[in-house]
């Protein structure tokens, strides 16, 4: 399930960025809680104003799995897609299926074209995972806080076909509107054939 999010993040954001394999190779500074509690309110305003960013991923039963977002990317002017998740969940499908979704979000329905993404290619299961879901090798660009020193990019466009691959997926059972919510999930998951829970 896909969830705006909240205070009950902050928590799963903390334990994150404190464990090396999960932030290997996202690179950036060390962050204290009061900036990353600073930051969480940032991205909860950011969503709240333009109607898409960063959203918590987790299961029906309420345990929270990582997050997915789309961003401004001032390194690669194009909006950016980017998952993470906790070490205990990787290799599941969860980012993929999550990765698939909102990229189905932002081109079908928020209409960006193109949506990137950016990868070391040291985590070659990252970027199997852009290759599952179609997305389509664009440029290598330098990136100082990667290991490698540079980022491997990849482009998905309007053009391309982005049905395939989410028919038959547990995506189609993966999002529950929050009470208070706007309409925003709801009316992009149904024009991508993805159903909502109390729908």
């Amino acid at each position: 399930m896909f969830n705006y999010l909240s205070e009950a993040d902050f928590d799963l954001m903390d334990r994150m960025n404190q464990d090396f394999e999960t932030m290997r190779f996202v690179g950036g500074t060390e962050t204290s809680q009061n900036q990353l509690k600073e930051i969480v309110r940032t991205l909860q305003d950011r969503f709240k104003s333009q109607g898409w960013g960063w959203m918590g991923i987790e299961t029906h039963q309420g345990e929270k799995l990582g997050f997915v977002f789309l961003r401004r990317c001032p390194r690669l002017a194009e909006i950016e897609l980017g998952y993470r998740l906790c070490r205990d969940y990787w290799g599941k499908g969860y980012a993929t299926e999550s990765a698939q979704l909102l990229l189905l979000h932002g081109l079908k329905e928020l209409r960006f074209n193109p949506i990137v993404a950016a990868v070391d290619p040291l985590n070659t299961a990252s970027e199997r995972i852009l290759q599952r879901i179609g997305m389509q090798y664009w440029k290598d660009v330098d990136w100082e806080t990667t290991p490698s020193g540079f980022a491997r990019c990849y482009k998905a466009t309007i053009w391309d076909d982005w049905e395939l691959g989410i028919n038959g997926s547990r995506c189609t059972e993966f999002v529950k509107p929050q009470d208070g919510q706007d309409e925003i999930l709801t009316k992009c998951l149904k024009s991508c054939g993805v159903g909502v829970q109390g729908q």
